[in-house]
């Protein structure tokens, strides 16, 4: 095998990925999980293998393993989801889990902020990956610039670990968090919905929410304030309004991310056709 990371252990590494898949460095750690850069020798391509360690028994590997059939599940549902960063293959060997997509660039985060063309297409195409999930009854439940990638130059929504299926089954995590905690459950502080914080569950309301947060941070180049809204001016006219719609405080008055993708297209068509001023 070849580089095997800093302080990753044996449990973390996959003992059954398909043939031609070879592991190379450790790329991200987190609280649930490890991403490891692989190669996969017969394509000539680069990817990631996302690894769950499993514990030995009881409770936290119940929650752990219903964690990862419960991504594998989402990501399922999303297969044909243009601006989604695809799940390739998945499958366990007993210590861990693990799931293998394409190998995709650095966050929102590090490249903000965006000049007003990338802005918008990273406005175009993260509405249209939510459209997409909630039309499939997909909650993300975790929408962060953390979580926004580039995959063969295009941006991509990542990490559904966090998700909810309509269907009433909600994502797990496996670093203790109490299920009540809304840490437990996504809500990271700057992008995570008001309600997120008095306890709520992730819906479709609160991922629009969390939409219109990291495309502030996306034009800002900056984390949005504690648990309140984005402040307002920062942006382009046509875009602020659009966050700010997103940012509503009150679930009920956001719109629906399909009518968030309409919005921004407009945006896009209004500016192709005037190019107004910022």
């Amino acid at each position: 095998m070849e580089g095997t990371g800093i302080g990753v252990g044996r449990a973390s590494v996959p003992t059954n990925l398909p043939s031609g898949i070879r592991l190379g460095e450790v790329v991200g750690v987190g609280a649930t999980s490890t991403v490891w850069r692989a190669r996969d020798r017969r394509r000539g391509r680069d990817l990631a293998v996302k690894v769950l360690a499993v514990p030995a028994g009881g409770e936290a590997r119940e929650r752990t393993v219903a964690r990862f059939e419960h991504e594998t599940r989402a990501l399922a549902r999303l297969a044909d989801a243009p601006h989604v960063l695809p799940l390739l293959t998945a499958g366990s060997d007993g210590s861990c889990c693990w799931l293998v997509t394409p190998l995709a660039e650095a966050g929102l985060f590090e490249r903000a902020p965006l000049a007003l063309a990338d802005l918008l297409d990273v406005a175009a195409a993260t509405a249209g990956a939510l459209e997409a999930a909630h039309a499939a009854h997909v909650v993300h439940g975790d929408v962060t610039p953390a979580n926004v990638l580039w995959l063969d130059g295009r941006p991509v929504l990542s990490d559904f670990g966090l998700s909810v299926l309509r269907s009433g089954e909600a994502g797990l995590r496996t670093d203790g968090a109490a299920p009540g905690d809304p840490a437990a459950r996504g809500a990271t502080p700057g992008w995570a919905a008001p309600e997120r914080w008095d306890g709520a569950p992730p819906t479709e309301a609160s991922d629009v929410y969390g939409w219109g947060a990291t495309i502030w941070t996306a034009g800002v180049g900056e984390r949005p304030p504690g648990h309140d809204p984005p402040p307002v001016g920062l942006l382009p006219r046509g875009i602020d309004a659009i966050v700010r719609a997103c940012c509503e405080p009150t679930p009920r008055r956001r719109p629906s991310a399909a009518e968030v993708r309409a919005m921004v297209a407009g945006e896009v068509r209004r500016r192709d056709r005037y190019c107004p001023e910022p």
